[in-house]
């Protein structure tokens, strides 16, 4: 899968910190983007399986799949 730069810098933020919410990714970013295009971008990489959600509600991180480690 070929990633494009907004995803990149999400995994690399995943990365950085093992795991990341909604917010600290959102505020890491270097572009502001809408929260819902925010979890689209997230969607599409869970899909791909690149990452995983951990928790849920208000307690949900992100964090990369275990097969990327």
């Amino acid at each position: 899968m070929d990633f494009t730069d907004r995803q990149t810098d999400i995994i690399n933020i995943i990365l950085s910190k093992e795991k990341a919410n909604l917010s600290e990714i959102r505020s890491l970013l270097t572009e502001n983007i809408s929260i819902p295009t925010l979890n689209r971008e997230l969607d599409k990489l869970i899909y791909h399986k690149i990452i995983q959600k951990i928790g849920r509600g208000r307690t949900k991180a992100y964090a990369l799949s275990p097969m990327n480690n």
